[in-house]
């Protein structure tokens, strides 16, 4: 039996989120660097050529199974939050906007991830692919 990668995924956001707090504001990378770099790692096809195993497992399972669905939307959840922190932590180092809404942002960057996620499994093209990660992260994307 294979092993279960949802609860890998929480240790390694739980890991993550204790680390960023243990080791506090100023040992960190800007903000905005580690949001491209969490888009950006979503279309590398040569991690996971055959797409994301908690994007997959909702897009199939998801409505067909209850236990299945809670697992991928705690998942969810988990990336959100850190997000939310992400954001929330940008904003007191003056990194982000303090007009922007941790919430939204993070409800966004969620759903691009996803959406980045979903188009690595179908896109033929790299090319696609690259430009929306673009159009996500810098005000006019290259064309």
């Amino acid at each position: 039996m294979g092993r279960n990668k949802e609860f890998e995924i929480n240790e390694v956001l739980d890991k993550a989120l204790q680390l960023f707090w243990m080791q506090g504001f100023e040992k960190q990378e800007p903000v905005k660097e580690l949001i491209r770099r969490f888009l950006e790692s979503s279309i590398e096809r040569d991690r996971e050529p055959l797409g994301c195993f908690i994007v997959n497992s909702g897009v199939e399972l998801g409505v067909l199974n209850s236990e299945v669905g809670s697992l991928v939307e705690d998942s969810y959840s988990k990336t959100e939050e850190l997000l939310y922190h992400l954001v929330q932590t940008g904003q007191q180092r003056g990194e982000l906007r303090a007009s922007l809404e941790p919430e939204a942002i993070s409800y966004y960057l969620m759903h691009a991830w996803l959406a980045l996620r979903t188009m690595v499994k179908t896109a033929t093209d790299q090319g696609e692919l690259h430009y929306l990660y673009y159009d996500m992260v810098t005000p006019t994307p290259p064309r």
